[in-house]
């Protein structure tokens, strides 16, 4: 991980907790050799990378978009991982136009602004949807957000204690993989259930949806830029897509001779990367063309788990049999042929199963793992980037069997217990409550 560690590497004397974000790096595009024959209505056939920009600052670009569907223009869509008005919004002044009726393959152009909220990297969407409510046509957009971030911590105890601790949500059995997107709704594989399910944020995480249907030990969920969902669905040696448009009814099968994946991942440009377990593979599905090219990403994977992308193209692996969490490392934002595999977090795993993984905009990896040694109960760990991925800290506490890991823009941590019917939020953003004892003017508080 040379690459990121010069980024990170200035960082490390800064005093901020690890999972504090800064990130400068550009997503681009993937290539690979050809699988067959899985085309999803108006999926993705154009994307476009803006590039850093300051916090609190715009750019503004030219999205081309293809249609793929023809139909009649009824609305267009400027979305942050399914969120209207946040980093991505449409600027106007582009040629698609509603109203108007577009054939298959026609072009036209929408202008995107992006102001990021959040350092990091960011995924983005324009939809087009037809007067029925089709989707005509899908591109992506992608930037990073340059600009520091403070969170909180516990540090005075041996870990990184959240500031806030709690549970979200209800009803599920054994969930596994979580994910969320622009609104902060969370997305979760009711793994025991068979169900995806979506826990509402507006009204306090109290309402869960179940999305689509026909799953069958669903394990991992990943949000794409336009809040399309994809799965991996275990028993049925697939990944599907459940599509955002219409409320979460379509659901696309995406199949190419996966064998028992257990996690999905997707970056800013739609690119598709799946823990192929049984495979004992990492693959990348790219989304130009219609997800028909794929790429073995490295070799010698025992039993890969779960999977997660960063800004640059890096790949991180959970390996549950290998007791180890890996990173393929990207060149020029791309893994090639034969990458570099590194070992993160030295041996910290020895003796547990990573289950799960994800990564901030700094570069910092978070991993859930089942088993932390002889009678100790599972736990959310991160590896923090600065210093080479040596330094690993414990995040949080009271999980049995920690299952899925997911992070979201402002540093918040998720974590699913396999033995609980919730979804745990480890709040690092909001700062605690400070309550000092009674104390004489003059005086130091004894606290």
């Amino acid at each position: 991980m040379k690459k990121i560690v010069s980024l990170f590497s200035l960082l490390a004397t800064s005093g901020l907790r690890p999972v504090a974000l800064l990130l400068v790096g550009v997503w681009m595009l993937i290539g690979g050799a050809t699988l067959g024959a899985f085309v999803p209505p108006a999926e993705a056939q154009t994307a476009r990378a803006f590039g850093s920009v300051n916090v609190g600052s715009s750019t503004t670009a030219t999205m081309n978009v293809t249609v793929l569907n023809a139909g009649t223009l009824g609305n267009i869509s400027v979305l942050t991982q399914g969120a209207s008005g946040l980093d991505f919004t449409n600027a106007g002044g582009g040629t698609c136009a509603t109203g108007t009726t577009y054939a298959a393959n026609a072009t036209c152009t929408v202008n995107v602004t992006f102001t990021p909220k959040f350092a990091g990297t960011r995924y983005g969407g324009v939809v087009l949807t037809g007067t029925s409510n089709n989707v005509l046509a899908t591109g992506y957009v992608h930037g990073t957000g340059t600009g520091p971030q403070v969170t909180f911590a516990n540090t005075t105890q041996a870990n990184y204690a959240p500031s806030i601790q709690t549970t979200l949500g209800g009803g599920f059995f054994d969930p596994t993989g979580v994910a969320m997107d622009g609104n902060g709704d969370i997305f979760v594989a009711d793994y025991g259930n068979n169900a995806v399910r979506e826990i509402v944020a507006a009204g306090g995480y109290a309402l869960v949806k179940t999305l689509g249907s026909g799953f069958s030990h669903p394990s991992s969920v990943a949000v794409d830029g336009s809040g399309n969902v994809f799965v991996a669905d275990e028993a049925n040696s697939a990944v599907k897509e459940i599509v955002a448009a219409g409320g979460y009814t379509t659901v696309n099968t995406l199949s190419g001779g996966f064998y028992n994946p257990y996690g999905v991942a997707v970056d800013g440009a739609g690119n598709i990367f799946v823990a192929d377990t049984y495979n004992h593979a990492v693959k990348e599905v790219i989304a130009i063309g219609g997800y028909t090219t794929v790429n073995t990403l490295g070799s010698g994977f025992i039993s890969p788990w779960s999977v997660a992308v960063d800004g640059s193209g890096n790949v991180y692996v959970a390996d549950h049999d290998a007791h180890a969490v890996m990173a393929i490392v990207a060149v020029n934002g791309s893994v090639p042929a034969n990458p570099t595999i590194n070992t993160l977090g030295g041996n910290t795993f020895e003796y547990t199963y990573p289950t799960g993984v994800a990564v901030d905009g700094m570069g910092n990896v978070f991993v859930a793992s089942q088993g932390e040694g002889t009678g100790s109960p599972a736990t959310a760990k991160e590896i923090a980037a600065a210093g080479g991925y040596t330094t690993v800290n414990t995040l949080g506490s009271g999980f049995i069997l920690a299952g899925g890991i997911a992070v979201d823009a402002s540093g918040d941590v998720y974590v699913t217990d396999r033995n609980s019917t919730t979804v745990t939020k480890l709040d690092f953003v909001d700062p605690p409550s400070l309550a000092f004892a009674s104390t004489q003017i003059s005086s130091t508080s004894s606290d």
